[in-house]
C-alpha cells in the first residue's frame, strides 16, 4: 500500500499453490475467474478485523501449511493444510495500522507496522500443536525502532532488512538472524545516495560475475529501482539507480528464479494516467551496474498494481480492483496471462481498494 496517501484498503488475500484461493473480502459474493477456483473464504468478520493488509505463508517441518494474514491490529495465523476448511489457530496483536508487513525465517515470522511498537518476533515452532500455537517472543525496539513500512528477508543468507522504517531515513537497515529469536542490527546503507525504500527484494547470486554476492533490489519511490551490494554489511554500496519512462511511484518487484530479469510495479502510474492500463516493467539485470528495460507487460485492464511474486515460471500479481492475475514467464520477456480471480467484481478501475497481496 502506498504509505503516504492514506488510501484505505478494504481487502487482502493469499494464493495457495495452483489449486485455489483463500480470500478475505468486504462481503461474500461471486467472483469472475479463469483457471483459478475458490475453495474457501474467510471474510473480515470471521477474522474479527476492520481491514487487511499484507500476507505470507509458512510450512511447518511436518509439512502443514499456514497463511499468515496481516490485519489492521494483529497478525492472524490460519491453517490451510486442508484448503477447503481453513482454521484460525492464533493471533498476535499490534498497534492499529492500515499498513503492516510479515515475512518468515526458519520457524519464526517477523511483523512490522506503521503505527509503533517496533518489530514483532513470533515463534511458529509450536504451530502444529493443539494449544499455544502462536507465541510472541519479543518486540524489537533497540536503536529506537518504532515503525517500518516493510520487512524483507534473504532466507539464503539469514539476514533481515527493514525498509521505510523510522530509522536511517527509511533506507535499508540490516539485522542478523543468526539467532532467529533475537535479531541484531549489523549494518545500514549510509552512503550519501541512500534514500527511503518502499520495499526490497534480496537475493544471493550463485553464478556469473556476481556469484557469492548478496544483492538488494530497492524500490525507491519516484527515483526508480536501486540495486545495492549488501554483501559486506559494514560497507553497503549502490551499484545502480535506474528510472524508467513514466515513473511515478516505484513500489515493489521480484526477480526471475535465475536472477536474470527483474519484474517491477509502479503503484501510481495508472492513477496519474502515465499509463492507461496495468503495467509491469521488465528489466534485464544481467549487468547489475546497468539494468535495461527490455519490455512491459499489461493485462489490458486499467486497475492499479500493488504486489507481485514469482514462483518457478509463474508470476502472481495482486492488482487491486482486478484482483489476482496469474502470468506465465516461460518466455521471460513476453509474459502471457494464464489465469485470474477477480476479487472486486464491481469494476477494474484505478485506485487502491481490493487485493493487496497474494
Amino acid at each position: 500500500m502506498f504509505n503516504h496517501t492514506g488510501r484505505r484498503l478494504l481487502s487482502a488475500g493469499w494464493f495457495v499453490g495452483c489449486l485455489g484461493l483463500v480470500f478475505v473480502a468486504s462481503a461474500r459474493g461471486q467472483f469472475p475467474s479463469q483457471n483459478v477456483s475458490l475453495i474457501a473464504q474467510l471474510d473480515l468478520t470471521d477474522l474479527t478485523a476492520s481491514a487487511g493488509n499484507d500476507c505470507w505463508g509458512y510450512v511447518s517441518p511436518a509439512g502443514r501449511e499456514y497463511a499468515l494474514m496481516g490485519l489492521n491490529a494483529k497478525l492472524t495465523v490460519v491453517e490451510i493444510t486442508n484448503p477447503a476448511a481453513p482454521v484460525i489457530v492464533g493471533s498476535v496483536s499490534h498497534s492499529n495500522s492500515i499498513w503492516a508487513d510479515v515475512k518468515t525465517y526458519e520457524e519464526y515470522c517477523y511483523v512490522v507496522n506503521e503505527s509503533g511498537g517496533g518489530m514483532d518476533v513470533i515463534d511458529l515452532g509450536n504451530v502444529d500443536a493443539a494449544t499455544n500455537r502462536v507465541t510472541l517472543v519479543q518486540r524489537v525496539t533497540t536503536g529506537g525502532l518504532s515503525t517500518s513500512h516493510n520487512v524483507a528477508i534473504n532466507t539464503k543468507s539469514g539476514f533481515l532488512y527493514l525498509v521505510g522504517s523510522n530509522l536511517n531515513g527509511g533506507a535499508p537497515v540490516v539485522y542478523s538472524l543468526a539467532n532467529p529469536a533475537a535479531p541484531v542490527e549489523v549494518g545500514r546503507w549510509n552512503e550519501a545516495s541512500a534514500r527511503y525504500h518502499h520495499d526490497a527484494h534480496i537475493v544471493t547470486c550463485t553464478e556469473g560475475v556476481y556469484a557469492g554476492r548478496e544483492i538488494l533490489f530497492g524500490f525507491s519511490e519516484e527515483r526508480g529501482v536501486d540495486i545495492l551490494d549488501v554483501t559486506d554489511k559494514s560497507n553497503i554500496f549502490l551499484l545502480s539507480r535506474t528510472s524508467y519512462p513514466g515513473v511515478v511511484y516505484c513500489h515493489q518487484g521480484w526477480t526471475s528464479p535465475d536472477h536474470k530479469y527483474l519484474y517491477v510495479n509502479d503503484e501510481v502510474d495508472e492513477i496519474s494516467q502515465t499509463t492507461p492500463t496495468t503495467r509491469t516493467l521488465i528489466f534485464d539485470i544481467s549487468d547489475l551496474n546497468n539494468p535495461v528495460l527490455v519490455n512491459t507487460f499489461t493485462t489490458g485492464l486499467p486497475a492499479s498494481d500493488h504486489n507481485l511474486y514469482i514462483d518457478g515460471c509463474l508470476m502472481y500479481q495482486a492488482n487491486y480492483k482486478s484482483g489476482l492475475r496469474v502470468v506465465n514467464l516461460s518466455d521471460p520477456v513476453n509474459p502471457v496471462e494464464v489465469g485470474f480471480f477477480d476479487t472486486f467484481p464491481a469494476n477494474d478501475a484505478v485506485g487502491t481498494d481490493a487485493l493487496w497481496s497474494v
